[in-house]
């Protein structure tokens, strides 16, 4: 079964998918939900590894119907997507990233690492596919 068309999310290296946060910012929230309902039709275990710049967020209405849709689909996220993997960012806090990373797994379910590097992040993501 091949994958369908994802605008935000990147599948090319399924079942690790990737979104580089610039990438989210300027496709918007509702093409992520979008790509996200695709993959989660295919019931396909999946990684999401997310990368890039944590200054690149999206606006606060997007974030609030981001996390809202999170939480009306926790159960379908879990059943397939067996965690999330996100670089550190060297410039910014790192407990607070901790305290953000613990948030988000239990807001979904699923565990969340942050990785030092792209090596790690490949290595936690092939840790959680198993």
């Amino acid at each position: 079964m091949n994958l369908p068309s994802l605008v935000v999310l990147d599948g090319t290296k399924f079942p690790i998918v990737s979104v580089e946060r610039s990438r989210l910012v300027a496709s918007g929230i509702e093409a992520m939900i979008s790509d996200f309902e695709a993959l989660l039709r295919t019931e396909r275990p999946f990684v999401l590894l997310m990368a890039g710049d944590r200054d690149a967020e999206p606006s606060h209405d997007d974030q609030k119907r981001w996390v809202l849709w999170l939480k009306e689909n926790r159960d379908r996220m879990a059943a397939v997507c067996r965690g999330v993997v996100s670089g550190k960012d060297t410039s910014s806090d790192l407990a607070l990233q901790e305290k953000q990373a613990a948030g988000m797994q239990t807001m979904l379910g699923i565990p969340v690492r942050l990785a030092n590097d792209a090596e790690e992040a490949d290595r936690l993501a092939a840790d959680l596919l198993r």
